[in-house]
């Protein structure tokens, strides 16, 4: 038979709830300064006290557990906060505590806190991820070691903040219970009247193995289209976008709003003395289904309110060092100093602390130093802790950021496809790093089409050189 509780919470509760935990929970059973503060915690309004009681099949009650209640400010994130101060339970059934913790959440958003904080110490049985299956499973548990909390003026003790909670905001490591949210990793849909663009320069291979000059490749795309990479449906939901990017073959044409940006691909990087820049129709093109815009679907997945200049910044970093190879590898080695610079315990540091030198290599500083100033290169390394760099904890993977993870989420697909990939292909600055989709995304302003790109979606086929001077103009 299913087993049914009931969850109470009163002021009335306090002294019995009080003396239960100081039997109970082994952290306060010899602690003095809570015994002492017991008679100032009843009277004090910075405190409430819940109860929890099994109920039986023919109604009766008996006691499953109780614990007592903080009121705390975080001044960061500018919510207030559930501190548990002490909880115990009867027994070890992990879906009984879940319900618990579940209600306990529910009363700190209806009366407007943010989340729980819960000590290891001072509870029976500390909140764990609930199980998928059980019923009450909407939220999370991860550990926060560095919780900046604040008590109110009259609390009288703290299992956090100890016997004299007052005073200034201190940092706490503990465990936050916080809600279930679902993650919307949607793209975003382009709907402007500017053409887009695509670069073409390949000649007697891939789609166009049977033409042997620019001329022919044009006509095969006047009267077939640009054929997309894989079969299927393409959402614009950015992991797709992600895994396009990172050459994994998805129902998606890559476009540019830049036309620079598309002689650039179609002369590969200026090794090609000509190439083609394909011009769309966006408004014909969405007649197949929606454009997808990269950059907008990333600038809005971000945390951080970001500023043009910094992607600016990363635009002139990637375009001033200018090889693909050496570009990829300051990319690299500034992602792998931000991970190690956000997975180190930085005692009562701040978030633009700016201390990122001793984690990214000094060869690599060196050289991005060679393009941007120190204080550019600083700024850059923030934008890329705040709302890109990703973590793992004993709790699972923390992101800041939507867009991180989407990133996370096809991590794995994008190193195989890279270990798949031809030598020449491998840049794993610039596939394998959260740093290199941002640039990419930076630089290129790439448009991604639902599909197959139809032949009458083409306006016209500009041949160009090396250094993007139009040289004739191919109609359909």
């Amino acid at each position: 038979m299913k087993r049914r509780f009931w969850f109470l919470r009163s002021d009335e509760l306090k002294p019995f709830i009080c003396v239960e935990l100081a039997a109970y929970v082994p952290g306060l059973e010899g602690n003095i300064e809570f015994l002492r503060a017991i008679p100032a915690i009843i009277g004090s309004g910075a405190y409430t006290a819940y109860r929890v009681d099994e109920l039986s099949a023919d109604g009766k009650r008996s006691r499953y557990g109780g614990g007592l209640i903080g009121s705390y400010e975080s001044p960061f994130l500018e919510e207030h906060l559930f501190g548990i101060e002490a909880a115990w339970f009867r027994d070890e059934d992990s879906e009984a505590h879940s319900f618990v913790w579940h209600m306990l959440l529910n009363e700190a958003r209806d009366a407007s806190f943010g989340s729980l904080c819960v000590l290891p110490a001072t509870v029976t049985h500390p909140p764990a991820m609930p199980d998928p299956s059980h019923e009450w499973n909407d939220y999370g548990v991860v550990r926060e070691k560095h919780t900046l909390m604040r008590a109110p003026s009259n609390a009288v003790w703290s299992a956090f903040l100890g016997s004299s909670p007052w005073g200034p905001p201190r940092f706490v490591d503990c465990l936050r219970v916080v809600p279930s949210v679902a993650i919307d990793l949607c793209g975003i849909v382009y709907n402007g009247p500017n053409e887009l663009f695509r670069g073409e320069g390949r000649i007697g291979k891939g789609p166009y193995s049977n033409c042997s000059s620019l001329d022919h490749v044009a006509g095969k795309i006047f009267h077939s289209g640009i054929l997309a990479r894989g079969s299927g449906a393409f959402s614009g939901t950015l992991p797709e976008q992600i895994r396009h990017q990172g050459y994994i073959a998805s129902p998606t044409v890559s476009l540019t709003a830049s036309a620079d940006i598309a002689v650039h691909y179609g002369t590969q990087g200026g090794r090609l003395d000509k190439a083609l820049v394909i011009v769309c129709d966006p408004k014909i093109l969405r007649t197949a289904g929606p454009i997808w815009d990269s950059f907008k679907s990333m600038s809005q997945s971000t945390t951080s309110a970001q500023l043009e200049s910094d992607f600016e910044l990363v635009v002139r970093l990637v375009s001033g060092l200018g090889h693909l190879q050496k570009a990829g590898s300051v990319l690299e080695g500034i992602a792998n100093g931000i991970q190690r610079f956000v997975s180190t315990d930085h005692e009562m540091r701040s978030l633009t602390s700016g201390d990122y030198r001793r984690f990214v290599d000094r060869d690599v500083w060196d050289t991005a130093s060679t393009v941007l100033t120190d204080e550019e290169i600083t700024q850059v390394c923030s934008v890329l802790e705040v709302s890109l760099a990703w973590h793992m904890t004993s709790e699972g993977i923390v992101t800041p950021s939507r867009y991180a993870s989407a990133f996370v989420a096809v991590r794995q697909e994008l190193i195989d496809a890279l270990a798949d990939a031809g030598s020449e292909w491998q840049h794993p600055g610039w596939d394998t790093t959260i740093f290199g989709y941002f640039a990419k995304t930076c630089r290129d302003r790439e448009y991604f089409s639902s599909g197959h790109v139809a032949g009458e979606a083409i306006k016209e086929a500009r041949i160009v050189d090396a250094r993007g001077r139009q040289l004739d103009i191919l109609q359909p």
